[in-house]
């Protein structure tokens, strides 16, 4: 369906093949701005926005009552003012919080607020997820360091790519029995960390390739912190001021890390392409699992 903007939130428990494009949900009055669990599946959000929600997450998608729940996609768009009237007791809330499996978050925009958790939080304590996508997404809080960035925090066959995370409290962290998970062609600026991975019971072939990480704020951890349960990681092609490893098994290939390679961003935070002198340019490897960075261009070139 297309038309003006409902003032209420939604929830589905039971739908499924359903597209919405170009609605404004305004979640003023409601606790969700979308909440789909249960039988729920196969359901689009097409630039619509979801925005003005005081207490909770964005859009949650939950397994529920034992419901398949998957298949749920949100395309381009707005999340935004999220959690903005926050109460005693009121905890965890994300712009997206992704419980289930085989999800994409594609080409949407964050602007969460001071109290949000994540902008995209990917958990879940019972089954786990398998096969979501979150790519070509930006993430900039309402405020600088208002909110953290992207979270896988369980399951397998994850990719996180051509995503642009900017002046979040934390960039991109990979935990808690993740495996097979591929970190590619994200752009970090001005975030509190970086990219982290294998904290919070461990994580196995996990790829990081391709990233740009800078103007980090936390002076405790590196740009791309491996803890000591990351096993078998694969850190290739990155830039970055620093790097730190306690893992096991890892394999580093062709990055660059240190003070002395800058991307040369052409107008940051609003630009971040990079200049003629970057030391990125030509810099990065192909990647076979996608063949378009954030704008659509075809990669490489």
């Amino acid at each position: 369906p297309q038309g003006s903007p409902p003032t209420f939130p939604g929830y589905i428990n039971s739908g499924s093949y359903i597209i919405f494009t170009n609605f404004f949900f305004n979640c003023t009055n409601g606790y969700y701005g979308w909440k789909v669990t249960d039988n729920g599946h196969h359901i689009r959000f097409a630039n619509c926005v979801i925005g003005n929600v005081p207490r909770s997450h964005g859009i949650l998608v939950s397994p529920g009552n034992g419901g398949v729940n998957k298949f749920i996609e949100v395309i381009g768009g707005f999340i935004t003012n999220i959690g903005y009237n926050l109460q005693p007791g009121d905890n965890d809330l994300h712009c997206a919080y992704i419980r289930t499996s085989s999800n994409i978050i594609d080409g949407v925009t964050f602007r969460g607020h001071t109290n949000t958790g994540w902008a995209i939080s990917q958990y879940t304590e019972t089954a786990e997820p398998f096969g979501n996508i979150f790519r070509n997404n930006l993430i900039q809080p309402v405020v600088e360091g208002g909110h953290d960035g992207i979270l896988i925090s369980s399951g397998d066959d994850h990719q996180v790519y051509n995503n642009r995370l900017i002046d979040t409290a934390v960039g991109l962290r990979i935990e808690a029995s993740c495996n097979r998970v591929l970190v590619a062609n994200n752009t970090i600026y001005s975030t509190g960390t970086g990219i982290e991975v294998g904290g919070a019971g461990g994580t196995t072939d996990i790829i990081i390739d391709n990233n740009i990480i800078n103007e980090t704020t936390d002076p405790w951890t590196s740009d791309v912190h491996l803890y000591s349960g990351a096993v078998n990681t694969v850190v290739r092609n990155n830039l970055a001021k620093d790097y730190s490893n306690s893992g096991t098994g890892t394999t580093t290939t062709n990055n660059l890390f240190g003070a002395q390679y800058d991307p040369q961003f052409i107008a940051p935070p609003s630009n971040l392409r990079i200049g003629a002198a970057s030391a990125a340019l030509n810099a990065g490897r192909t990647e076979t699992a996608f063949s378009t960075d954030f704008e659509g261009d075809s990669r490489p070139q």
